[in-house]
């Protein structure tokens, strides 16, 4: 499952709308720092969303990040393995 299919499912299984998604963003992050209602629309289109987008989301609805990546295809990216670390950015 792609993680942006995995959003839409968990806010509807919650009874949202991505208004009301928005709107509790708003309100833990404040205006400036919270992402724009059309980013939440191309997020959930499937569009390129960011790491600190989907944090946001899962903020807004509840979930551990663990629990929204489960089972989608960024899930093996959660833990980079000390033998896998590179010194360099």
């Amino acid at each position: 499952m792609k993680v942006y299919e995995k959003i839409r499912k968990m806010r509807e299984d919650m009874g949202l709308t991505i208004q009301e998604v928005h709107d509790r963003c708003v309100s833990i992050f404040g205006r400036k720092e919270a992402m724009s209602y059309r980013t939440f629309l191309r997020i959930e289109r499937g569009q390129v969303a960011k790491f600190t987008s989907i944090l946001k989301i899962c903020y807004a609805l509840g979930v551990p990040l663990s629990e929204m990546l489960k089972d989608t295809e960024l899930e093996q990216r959660l833990v980079i393995k000390k033998k896998e670390r590179i010194d360099e950015y």
